[in-house]
């Protein structure tokens, strides 16, 4: 079928030689050449799928943390130290009741219900905890 463009083809090759030096070089370099493409593609796939995330939940009532450790170049306006240390946690509060616990899991303790669920309810993806609902009021570490 294809006999006909070989032909074609390599009577072209003969005619120029320019065309058969490109075509050996092609030939001797081919591992190089497709190392070099493979990383390309690799390169734009990266960046037309590797994407960062964007988190779309807004923590209400949170306040900006500034490192006052180090010689402050402007008075913060609010008073927080990073202690760089611990693991981090959420603040969540009872809309209800006004109380306040220090972690996720403490709140689903005092709800009564496993923190799975609560951790979908504070999310968005449940609509209460049996009657009441939670939500994020800051970030914190422990110690």
């Amino acid at each position: 079928m294809f006999e006909k463009y070989k032909e074609r083809f390599a009577k072209f090759e003969e005619d120029h030689e320019a065309v058969r030096k490109v075509r050996m070089h092609l030939e001797k370099h081919q591992t190089v050449y497709a190392c070099g493409a493979t990383g390309i593609i690799c390169i734009l796939g990266t960046r037309a799928f590797g994407k960062p995330t964007v988190i779309t939940n807004v923590i209400e009532q949170a306040a900006p943390v500034y490192n006052t450790t180090v010689a402050p170049v402007f008075e913060p306006v609010f008073n927080n130290t990073v202690n760089n240390g611990g693991h981090m946690h959420k603040i969540v509060q009872c809309i209800e009741t006004g109380e306040i616990w220090e972690k996720v899991t403490d709140a689903a303790e005092a709800a009564g219900t496993t923190l799975s669920y609560m951790s979908r309810h504070i999310n968005g993806h449940k609509a209460d905890v049996f009657g009441n609902h939670y939500k994020i009021i800051g970030l914190g570490t422990t110690d």
